[in-house]
């Protein structure tokens, strides 16, 4: 289950980093974020041997659900002006 959860994260991230130059903004200010994103490996080893598996995946999922929210709700607002 955990290699299937770490491949797909691990797509999502290669992905990612192949369709930065689509974004729209700046190629380099979406670069440092995607790059600040992935500092979560460097808490992801102490964060598993700490919690269990499913208590990491909720903790992942609700986070990511919190982001994406934000991002609409940023992204909205700077529509709307």
């Amino acid at each position: 289950m955990m290699f299937l959860v770490w491949s797909a994260m691990s797509f999502g991230i290669n992905l990612l980093t192949f369709y930065t130059k689509y974004l729209p903004g700046d190629v380099f200010n979406n670069s440092m974020v995607i790059g600040l994103a992935a500092l979560i490996y460097l808490i992801a080893g102490p964060l598993a041997k700490k919690l269990e598996s499913k208590n990491i995946l909720s903790v992942a999922y609700f986070l990511a659900s919190v982001s994406t929210l934000t991002m609409i709700i940023v992204i909205e607002s700077c529509n709307g002006d």
